[in-house]
């Protein structure tokens, strides 16, 4: 007879804050890529910065 381990309420607590990290983070992921989608962005300007504006701008949308 083999006798099961029952996870210890610490060992559930981690697995549940673990997956609530990782909901939050897609999320917040989800939710910057809609802002990039749906706020215009004046290229125009963004491109005067040269180099240092692009990387801006994809860094933040990535």
């Amino acid at each position: 007879m083999t006798a099961t381990q029952d996870p210890t309420p610490t060992q559930e607590a981690r697995k549940r804050r673990s997956f609530l990290q990782v909901a939050l983070t897609l999320g917040a992921l989800g939710a910057l890529s809609a802002l990039f989608l749906l706020v215009p962005i004046d290229y125009e300007a963004v491109g005067g910065w040269g180099y240092l504006g692009v990387f801006v701008v994809v860094f933040i949308a990535t």
